[in-house]
């Protein structure tokens, strides 16, 4: 029988060797022969079932009851509205829709014939029970999915569904040969409290190649990819996995997870060699894996008080996970957030990642008041990141947003490159600049840049810290801090400039500067090709973007972003939070909050969300990275 892919990545396991088929599985292949052609188009010929519109109550939602049955009898289930308020008994399905061009399954739905994916098919032949009925709330089955507005409402009850639910069934798909070995063993592990080191390793070295195996199981499946499962698992009061007829309770998985790991004392002090097995692999099985990651977040949530989760936190995890609708990478998240983001899919994703910025206002983000809107770059970049921006706005007015800058100095002296990025011109070029105006220069400084082109690589991740298009903000407004009094920040404008959207690196390409900065502390970097002598640097918190300013008469307008790159050697100034929040270090040399009281100058700027998102542009100077 044909199987549906269930592995992220290639493996030795693939879609097609699942040998040993269970008796579940063999009872439902002599009913299920095949999917045939002609059975697709039959499937395709049924109706799409008529949902009755849920109770005028804000916390009303569907319970599946899905009936006893076994062998090879029809999935049947039948659809019951109740009210969260009045804690209704049910379990909450965790699961991956799978691939949507696959063959689909029908089952009996309130006695009306009802399509459902591959996955959740065979999910509900599993997890029902011979002769009782169990009630569960599954997304596919329980919202009316071709309702846009029960959508809307559904999702923004996403987490009290999970996190009122009795118990959270993680359904990893459908058994091989090597995931019931790993469930086996580690609920073998889990058992052995009383059994002793060398038992325990008894246990893993009888089963070849397991370090393979659970790395597939709770790392490369489908599932751990899935962006909804963040808030499903992190939320639920109690957690068991299937797969296939296997089951594991979470509390099992972290106790035998911490009792494999505790075995690398024993093994060094005993000093054993097992051919054929290595408890390092063991080890890094688990490590980094999503299923580790969500045990520790879930653990975190769980001793908290407040019980929630800042959006900045969950950016960095959410980047890698997929979902069929991009909004989801905002909305799957929202259960886990004191949030004031709307939940509407008819929005543009542009206007999503507006949502998500203006929930930087709401106080279980800001944090201290005086330093939130110093992150509003930085929030902006990580947001580009989960959205894979930037997006066009396809509308015909823009938000506007108030964010605060550092004043890093201003641009003493700029010389221009080829666009090859040869190290040892941009090195040489570097040196004549130095010599240059060294006479505008004190001793120290003149010293400290010398020692920066020495040390600097001009290498360093080349091809990613180019100038920008021509940006034409719709709004743009700087002011020094002692010229602050009452700034306004316009609510909506229509849009009157010309902000580009560009996607990589290559669209942006064009002959870049390369600049000395002595005024706070000594610099180099690359500017725009606009650039003049006098611009002045504006650097952002926790964020390696940067823009220029040009004083002019009414002010200061905006000339376009730059890059001070990173030294080969300074990882050492990323602050915890920093790899908290990205998971991946950064590009360019970033302001901390320790360096806050070194940058004595801020400037407020007030600018439309579009000029926001295109200066901290994750694709421009990070897209040859990813």
């Amino acid at each position: 029988m044909k199987r549906e892919l269930i592995y992220d990545l290639d493996s030795d396991e693939s879609s097609a060797s699942f040998e040993g088929l269970d008796s579940v599985e063999k009872a439902q292949s002599k009913y299920h022969v095949s999917v045939s052609s002609f059975a697709r188009n039959i499937l395709a010929k049924f109706k799409d079932k008529t949902y009755a519109a849920l109770p005028p109550h804000n916390d009303s939602i569907r319970l599946v009851t899905l009936l006893p049955g076994k062998g090879e009898s029809k999935v049947q289930c039948s659809l019951t509205a109740v009210r969260l308020s009045d804690n209704p008994k049910y379990e909450a399905l965790s699961y991956t829709w799978g691939d949507p061009k696959f063959p689909r399954r029908s089952i009996s739905l309130d006695g009306d014939n009802f399509v459902v994916r591959d996955n959740l098919w065979w999910a509900l032949v599993y997890l029902r029970h011979p002769t009782e009925p169990r009630v569960l709330w599954i997304d596919a089955i329980s919202i009316d999915q071709k309702n846009i507005s029960e959508r809307n409402s559904q999702v923004k009850l996403m987490g009290l569904i999970f996190s009122q639910a009795s118990s959270v069934v993680i359904w990893l798909g459908r058994a091989t040969t090597g995931s019931r070995l790993s469930m086996a063993l580690l609920n073998e592990v889990a058992s052995s409290s009383g059994s002793t080191d060398e038992s325990v390793l008894k246990m893993i070295t009888s089963r070849p190649g397991v370090e393979r195996k659970l790395r597939r199981l709770f790392h490369l499946r489908l599932y751990w990819t899935r962006q909804w499962i963040l808030q499903e698992a992190i939320l639920a009061k109690d957690i068991t996995i299937h797969c296939g007829g296997d089951t594991l309770p979470w509390e099992a998985f972290q106790t035998a997870v911490e009792r494999i790991k505790s075995l690398s004392l024993y093994i060094k002090s005993s000093k054993i060699s097992i051919e054929g097995f290595s408890h390092g692999a063991l080890v890094r099985a688990f490590d980094g894996t999503f299923s580790v990651l969500l045990d520790t977040i879930r653990s975190r949530l769980q001793s908290s008080s407040s019980r929630e989760i800042d959006l900045r936190r969950v950016i960095g995890i959410s980047q890698w996970s997929k979902c069929s609708v991009m909004s989801d990478k905002i909305y799957g998240l929202l259960g886990m957030l004191a949030s004031t983001i709307p939940v509407d899919y008819n929005k543009s994703i542009f206007d999503v990642y507006v949502d998500a910025l203006q929930h930087l206002r709401h106080p279980s983000v800001r944090g201290s008041a005086d330093l939130y809107d110093l992150y509003t770059v930085r929030f902006s970049r990580l947001l580009q990141r989960l959205l894979k921006g930037p997006v066009a706005n396809p509308g015909s007015t823009v938000s506007c947003f108030m964010v605060q800058g550092l004043i890093g100095g201003e641009i003493l002296g700029l010389a221009d490159l080829s666009t090859s990025y040869d190290s040892q011109e941009a090195r040489a070029r570097a040196s004549d600049l130095i010599i240059r105006y060294s006479e505008a220069m004190e001793e120290s400084k003149r010293a400290s840049l010398s020692q920066l082109v020495d040390k600097f690589s001009f290498e360093y991740n080349q091809g990613s810290h180019l100038s920008s298009k021509p940006c034409e903000p719709h709004h743009f407004r700087a002011t020094l801090e002692q010229e602050v009094s009452n700034i306004e920040v316009p609510e909506v404008l229509p849009r009157s400039g010309n902000v580009p959207v560009p996607k990589t690196s290559v669209e942006t390409r064009s002959p870049p500067r390369l600049f000395i900065s002595t005024s706070l502390k000594p610099l180099i970097g690359y500017a725009p090709s606009s650039a003049q002598t006098g611009d002045l640097l504006v650097r952002f918190l926790m964020s390696d973007t940067s823009i220029l300013i040009r004083p002019s008469v009414d002010g200061y307008t905006f000339v376009g972003r730059a890059s001070v790159p990173r030294l080969p050697d300074s990882s050492s100034d990323l602050s915890s939070e920093t790899l908290e929040i990205d998971h991946d270090p950064v590009s360019s040399d970033p302001i901390i909050v320790d360096d806050l009281k070194a940058y004595k100058q801020r400037i407020t700027i007030t600018l439309d969300a579009e000029t926001l998102q295109f200066i901290s542009n994750y694709w421009e100077f990070e897209g040859m990275r990813r």
